[in-house]
């Protein structure tokens, strides 16, 4: 691990200072990550109506497909976009769950917020 590290372009000191720190100080970095998705998806659905995500999701997703990506993720956006149900997409954008999670690392609705507010996001839970 060390000697990947260092390859990596790790100071020797920063390596010494991470491993002198306890589990509890240590932040696994997906859980930040989950947490950004997470209020970034609360964000949009404080911003903007279901219907306005609905729209923007499709669109991006179709965008996206035209462009050659795809991917089970968006096969899922694409029918909470789809569903009548406007619940079932607002659960996915504000829930908890594996599966939220799971989703939002893929969100269809990106663009919708100002740049600089999703960097003010990112810095406020990275800490």
């Amino acid at each position: 691990m060390l000697d990947q590290r260092m390859y990596l372009g790790y100071s020797q000191s920063a390596i010494a200072e991470d491993a002198m720190k306890t589990s509890a100080e240590k932040v696994n970095p997906h859980l930040v990550l989950d947490a950004i998705k997470h209020k970034i998806a609360c964000e949009v659905l404080a911003r903007f109506t279901i219907a306005e995500i609905k729209e923007r999701s499709l669109s991006n997703i179709r965008r996206w497909r035209a462009n050659g990506t795809s991917g089970q993720a968006y096969d899922a956006w694409e029918r909470l976009a789809m569903d009548p149900d406007d619940g079932k997409m607002i659960a996915v954008m504000e829930g908890t769950s594996d599966y939220s999670n799971q989703l939002r690392q893929s969100p269809p609705f990106v663009g919708m917020l100002d740049k600089e507010l999703v960097r003010k996001i990112n810095e406020e839970v990275s800490g």
